[in-house]
């Protein structure tokens, strides 16, 4: 079985000091097209949950200070 394959892009950064309490984490993106299992060719991600045009999907978010994030 292989899995889900995706076409995007990320951004991922930290501001402020990692190593003090004060750093902000971020991601930010963009997920274009997706190639499902078995399948032989990359569809835009609305397509797949059935709308009929063809967008992708922006996704964010962010760890403050304290939260361990991923």
């Amino acid at each position: 079985m292989v899995p889900n394959t995706f076409e995007g892009y990320t951004l991922r950064g930290i501001i402020g000091d990692e190593k003090s309490s004060g750093a902000l984490k971020y991601v930010a993106g963009y997920v274009s097209k997706i190639k499902e299992r078995n399948q032989d060719r990359f569809v835009w991600m609305s397509e797949d949950a059935g709308a009929d045009v063809q967008r992708g999907t922006i996704m964010g978010g962010l760890c403050t200070p304290g939260d361990p994030g991923p």
